[in-house]
């Protein structure tokens, strides 16, 4: 069954920066002209370490593959930068993250999609915990890779879909966005290219586990990230190879498949 947990995340300190200007697309998502957009919006957008830039900057003399490296090398370098320098803070105490995102659909009609970012166990596809629906490609997941690998770290969510057919885990999780929305400055606040509004509260403590026990035992759907969790996997068991199981839980997003949004 699914194991759900808390964790301690990096957020940016909207002290320090416009959250607005720091705020990324998935890298999936993105082509190059979009790339350069975000990098030009801030020195600190999220782009620059979820899609290392591995051209222009480069050496001509260097070859295509250690260019790749040194690219993964220095997204990695800035996201321990940022850190040092107080633009990300981790918190301080396990949490799990309240996620609204309100847009306008194709249809004209505004909605208001709401789900949790915490930590799940990785399980093997074959455990039927978590189930796929697309087949995958190499280069993504090499790219995938080789971030892990530099970074030590999840720079997005995969989205996951979760059944919820009592509305137990919904009625638990709007409870929890009321209190957490209600007070003045609880919430981090961005706005998205496309005009979508995103609200980020931060739950802990008795709270936060009671979310969690709802939604252990779970079964999730992959909704967005199939090569961002395979790749996962193939990480976990690079480091349980050696003796680390620090790798073994992944960061999601997850959204009840009854959600009006």
């Amino acid at each position: 069954m699914a194991e759900i947990a808390a964790f301690r995340g990096s957020r940016y300190d909207g002290a320090r920066v416009a959250i607005d200007d720091v705020v990324s697309p998935p890298y999936d998502v993105l082509g190059d002209d979009d790339v350069r957009a975000l990098r030009a919006r801030s020195p600190y957008n999220a782009v620059r370490v979820d899609v290392p830039e591995t051209m222009g900057s480069v050496d001509p003399s260097v070859s295509p593959l250690e260019a790749a490296d040194d690219a993964y090398a220095r997204a990695a370098a800035a996201f321990r930068r940022w850190h040092d320098e107080g633009i990300l803070v981790r918190d301080g105490t396990p949490s799990i993250y309240l996620l609204e995102h309100a847009y306008r659909g194709l249809d004209g009609f505004e909605r208001l999609r709401q789900g949790a970012v915490a930590r799940l166990r990785l399980t093997d596809f074959s455990e039927g915990v978590v189930l796929p629906h697309e087949k995958t490609h190499a280069g993504p997941k090499v790219d995938r890779l080789s971030l892990l690998r530099a970074t030590r770290a999840g720079m997005s969510q995969v989205f996951m879909l979760y059944p919820d057919d009592d509305g137990a885990v919904t009625a638990a999780m709007a409870a929890a966005a009321d209190a957490a929305f209600g007070g003045p400055a609880a919430a981090q606040v961005a706005h998205d290219r496309d005009g979508n509004t995103h609200r980020l509260a931060r739950l802990s403590g008795v709270t936060a586990a009671h979310l969690c026990d709802l939604l252990r035992g779970q079964t999730l759907i992959i909704a967005d990230g199939h090569h961002r969790y395979e790749t996962a996997v193939h990480y976990r068991d690079e480091r349980r190879a050696v003796g680390d199981s620090s790798a073994d839980w992944l960061m999601v997003y997850l959204c009840s498949m009854n959600d009006p949004g």
